[in-house]
């Protein structure tokens, strides 16, 4: 089976159950040849497979990154006159609130001259999240500074014994927001009267997803909005309103597993947001949807007091 044939192939799950795919655009140039060729397949290497031209493509892609001058260091954060509306989206306490432990003002951003941390981004529905805010400063900022709480209906499950809940999004910002005790009236059973009860609540959140632009040690990297950002530069914007936040340290900037490391993100060619778009150094792919997953479950056993 040649390497073509395989990304035709469906993917399956232990079950029988089809896999999922989503549209991606993956900085092919940057990554590790094994990473690389798994990208490009949409899954690990098989026996059969034909690895000769995809092998040839991350060449290519390698020996265009390694052509380009050494970049230059630079801040992207440009002034576009009245900072009112910045003002007001600053002052939003439920932003504040979501970045108490580094110093951070809102900028407009030429997101052309920001670095990228994360590997690939998804298309789906790319597009049309961006469609209508090119002309539109009050749209704009909304679509990258949100002030709504986003709401999504979030299916799951309950154990058969009743002592676990799990549930999941292909929205990755879902997470645990906390937890309360508080007291309530609850019936066992149609037939017996409410008792009085202690309730354990969990809270679960879509959390706000802000525009994130990075500076550490003189670079500049988009840490958060990524689908956004890419997305307007395709659509010929190129200045965005974003949180521009002085990182303490590299582990900062880089919140998730799975990103570029120190290595590539200081190197003399590193990856820019624009690169997405370059396909010399850039390919559309398909990967399989990666759902987050939140498991609550209560156990019961004996402790010596």
């Amino acid at each position: 089976m040649t390497a073509t044939a395989a990304e035709k192939t469906p993917l399956a799950l232990i079950q029988g159950e089809p896999i999922d795919l989503r549209s991606t655009r993956v900085l092919l140039g940057w990554l590790p040849e094994q990473e690389a060729v798994r990208h490009l397949l949409g899954r690990n290497p098989a026996p059969p497979d034909d690895l000769t031209a995809i092998r040839e493509q991350i060449a290519r892609a390698r020996a265009s990154v390694q052509s380009r001058p050494k970049a230059a260091a630079g801040d992207p954060v440009v002034d576009e006159g009245d900072r009112s509306l910045l003002d007001q989206v600053a002052a939003r306490p439920e932003l504040r609130a979501s970045i108490p432990d580094a110093p951070w003002t809102i900028e407009w951003v030429d997101m052309t001259r920001v670095m990228s941390i994360q590997k690939m981004i998804t298309t789906d529905g790319l597009d049309l999240r961006v469609a209508g805010v090119k002309d539109d400063p009050m749209a704009l900022v909304e679509l990258c500074l949100p002030a709504g709480q986003p709401v999504a209906p979030l299916g799951g499950f309950m154990d058969q014994d009743g002592l676990g809940f799990t549930t999941s999004s292909l929205n990755p910002n879902l997470r645990l927001a906390g937890s309360q005790v508080s007291e309530a009236l609850v019936s066992p059973s149609p037939s017996v009267p409410p008792q009085k009860m202690q309730a354990i609540t969990f809270f679960v959140s879509l959390n706000t997803s802000y525009v994130q632009v990075a500076r550490y040690q003189g670079r500049c990297f988009l840490r958060d909005g990524y689908h956004r950002a890419v997305g307007l530069l395709r659509a010929g914007t190129t200045r965005v309103p974003a949180v521009v936040i002085d990182a303490p340290t590299f582990q900062y900037v880089v919140p998730t597993p799975g990103l570029f490391d120190h290595e590539i993100a200081f190197s003399d060619h590193p990856p820019m947001l624009t690169d997405f778009w370059d396909d010399t150094v850039a390919v559309q792919a398909q990967q399989p949807a990666v759902r987050t997953v939140l498991r609550i479950q209560a156990q019961k056993f004996p402790v010596q007091g």
